[in-house]
């Protein structure tokens, strides 16, 4: 497979179905690993296993890792939310 930077992430789903699986955009960070948790079962996930990907966080992308470290606003919401 070529190598492709920057390449934006793309789900399919109906509205209906990742309405029962509850996203808080306000949360966006901090959820989005237990997203995927909480699909399993309720979303269906089409797979090719010819088709393989690595999906490599590089360390060295300090704008990248800033952003995907950046909690702060989660934190703050939730800390309204739950005290």
């Amino acid at each position: 497979m070529p190598v492709r930077y920057e390449v934006a992430q793309a789900h399919l789903a109906r509205t209906a179905s990742i309405q029962t699986v509850r996203w808080n955009e306000e949360l966006r960070m901090v959820d989005h690993n237990d997203f995927f948790s909480r699909a399993s079962g309720t979303l269906v996930n089409v797979v090719d296993p010819t088709n393989v990907m690595y999906h490599a966080r590089t360390p060295f992308n300090a704008e990248y890792t800033a952003l995907r470290n950046d909690v702060a606003d989660d934190l703050a919401w939730l800390a309204r939310h739950w005290g």
